[in-house]
């Protein structure tokens, strides 16, 4: 692991905690197809996934992110997002290209 990688890791780590905590108080759980449209609608809505293909869906009350992005940072940032958005059990099908 170099340097880079450790320091996205952990800022990643970082905001999960915080973010999980302050999903936890706010977000009501959402029925499995409002779910996937919210997470769909915030990596959408964030300026750094925005331009990237991912799509959003659920199988047997699994939310699965699929597509590609350009770095750990942005595979570890729609993760978030999907936790933050009230997703519980998440399969992470995002490539990350060069």
């Amino acid at each position: 692991m170099n340097l880079k990688t450790g320091v996205y890791s952990l800022l990643f780590l970082m905001s999960a905690l915080t973010s999980l905590n302050a999903a936890s108080e706010t977000i009501p759980a959402s029925p499995p197809d409002n779910l996937a449209q919210k997470v769909q609608r915030a990596i959408k809505q964030d300026p750094e996934l925005s331009s990237y293909p991912i799509t959003v869906k659920m199988k047997q009350q699994a939310l699965i992110l699929q597509g590609q992005v350009q770095s750990d940072w942005l595979l570890f940032k729609a993760n978030a997002l999907a936790k933050n958005a009230g997703a519980r059990k998440i399969i992470n099908k995002i490539n990350i290209t060069d």
